[in-house]
């Protein structure tokens, strides 16, 4: 009877440190021993329609603060930056590209509502910049983190109005970068 007790109380335990804040309740993990890695990627997925570049922006669900972003997502343990962006473009999109460094990263504070999520000790984020040509591949398959997409050129992504300003530098970062390589092909008009 003991033992039947202390497994419920440690079940109820885990059910309190995941519910604690509602809002983020699915963000992984809350458990003692695991917390997440305080290093994000964020990639641009591109298209060239007619000549122009596009952006994929995705709108995160009302319940994960309903924001216009591009692909992002936490890097995992034993994995490399190039590899978390490619897993988190398949993931949230469904497309399967190669994805390129920008070599731009941003370090942003952690808010109080994913604290949970992350060691006591970690005060940082640093969020690491990708794109993905992804011209040709159609349209994605969004996951369940977001409810809505668009493809927007540059000079319209302001009206997008996104939220982190890692985002905001990392896709001017990744516009210049793009432009530069394709003007070198002579794939732009």
């Amino acid at each position: 009877m003991l033992k039947k007790l202390v497994i419920i109380f440690f079940a109820a335990t885990s059910v309190l440190q995941a519910t604690e804040n509602k809002d983020y309740e699915d963000l992984k993990p809350v458990s003692e021993t695991k917390h997440r890695n305080p290093i994000q990627v964020v990639v641009f997925p591109f298209r060239i329609e007619n000549g122009k570049v596009e952006y994929l922006l995705m709108h995160r669900i009302p319940k994960r603060d309903g924001v216009w972003q591009g692909v992002s997502g936490g890097v995992e343990d034993n994995e490399d930056l190039n590899k978390a962006a490619a897993r988190e473009l398949r993931e949230e999109t469904g497309f399967v590209a190669k994805v390129e460094s920008i070599n731009f990263q941003f370090e942003y504070p952690v808010k109080k509502e994913f604290s949970h999520i992350y060691l006591p000790n970690v005060k940082n984020i640093k969020e690491h910049s990708f794109t993905a040509d992804v011209t040709g591949l159609g349209e994605p398959i969004l996951s369940d983190e977001h409810d809505a997409f668009q493809w927007v050129p540059f000079d319209k992504i302001d009206t997008y109005d996104l939220q982190w300003e890692g985002s905001k530098k990392g896709i001017i970062k990744a516009n210049e970068h793009i432009i530069t390589r394709l003007n070198r092909s002579r794939k732009l008009k």
